[in-house]
């Protein structure tokens, strides 16, 4: 993810839906020492686990829907998130919170940035990417328990 994200040279990103912290750990190794990560987290328990664990400066952990990403991009960034990374679980969100969830997250976007969207469901996300993006890339990892699809998305579509 941080690899497709381009984390290595980035300067600010967003994390939607980072649980318990496994890939907010990852993500923090591959950024640079003077960048900020910015997680989206909702479910009460994993913002305990959150706070209780992340000791890095860079990250900032907003207890809001990722539908707000947009907003904190204009507030906290010049011109927008290098990349924004998900792992939630659009599949089980429904039609339209996934519409909105990612048209929020291509207004998040710096130009030139990246969306990358983990996902165990192999159809479901891929028809609405490609509808608020106009180039849509994937990989699949059939190695990871369970196997895994990631997505890298550029171009959000102005609505």
């Amino acid at each position: 993810m941080a690899r497709m994200g381009g984390l290595p040279t980035a300067s600010a990103v967003a994390e939607l839906g980072p649980g318990t912290g496994a890939i907010t750990h990852e993500l923090l190794k591959a950024l640079p020492h003077n960048a900020r990560l910015f997680g989206f987290e909702i479910y009460e328990q994993f913002v305990q686990v959150l706070n209780e664990t992340m000791h890095d400066s860079r990250f900032q952990l907003l207890e809001q829907s990722a539908e707000t990403v947009a907003e904190v991009a204009h507030r906290e960034t010049e011109q927008g998130f290098d990349a924004v990374i998900s792992s939630l679980p659009f599949s089980l969100m429904g039609p339209e919170l996934t519409r909105s969830v990612l048209r929020a997250a291509g207004e998040a976007l710096r130009p030139g940035g990246v969306l990358v969207a983990l996902q165990y469901h192999p159809w479901y996300l891929a028809p609405y990417l490609k509808a608020e993006f106009e180039q849509v890339d994937w990989e699949f990892h059939p190695v990871n328990v369970p196997p895994v699809l990631l997505f890298r998305t550029r171009s959000p579509r102005r609505h």
